[in-house]
C-alpha cells in the first residue's frame, strides 16, 4: 500500500513499483524499496540504485534479468525511463521512446503537443511545449 506521509521508504514489488512511478512517482517521496532488498533514490528526474549487494546477490539479479530479457539493462535505467517527464512553463522537450511528458497547472501558460513518426500504433517523437501565458487561442 502506498501513503502519502512524507519520508516514507514503501516497499514495492518490481510490478508495482514501476506502476507508481510511471501515475505518481511523487508518492514515493524520492525512495524506491523493492521487496526484494534492492534500494533506489529519485532525484532531479532519475533514478539511482542506492545499495548494491555483492556476490550471491548480483548473481541472482544477474539470473533474474537473463530470464526476463532484460540482461545488461539497468533496473535504475529502465526506471528512470518510467518517470514523467516535466516541462516546466516556457520551456519545450522532445522525448522519444517510452519516455511520457507531463506539465502542471495550465492556469498562466497553455500547452502545445507535436506528435510525429507514426507507425500506426504509437508516435516515435513526442514534444510538449509549454508556452507562458494562459491565452493561446481566443474565440
Amino acid at each position: 500500500m502506498i501513503t502519502n506521509t512524507p519520508n516514507i521508504n514503501t516497499i514495492l514489488s518490481i510490478q508495482k513499483a514501476r506502476e507508481v512511478l510511471a501515475k505518481d512517482p511523487e508518492q514515493l517521496d524520492g525512495k524506491l524499496s523493492l521487496s526484494d532488498g534492492r534500494e533506489y533514490s529519485i532525484q532531479d528526474g532519475k533514478v539511482t540504485r542506492t545499495n548494491h549487494h555483492s556476490g550471491f546477490e548480483k548473481l541472482r539479479e544477474s539470473w533474474n534479468k537473463l530470464q526476463s530479457g532484460r540482461l545488461g539493462q539497468s533496473d535504475a535505467v529502465a526506471f528512470t525511463k518510467l518517470l514523467p517527464v516535466d516541462v516546466a512553463m516556457g520551456k519545450s522537450i522532445t522525448v522519444s521512446g517510452d519516455y511520457t511528458l507531463t506539465t502542471g497547472s495550465l492556469l498562466d501558460s497553455s500547452a502545445i503537443a507535436v506528435l510525429t513518426g507514426w507507425d500506426g500504433t504509437k508516435f516515435a517523437d513526442r514534444t510538449l511545449m509549454n508556452l507562458i501565458g494562459g491565452m493561446l487561442f481566443r474565440h
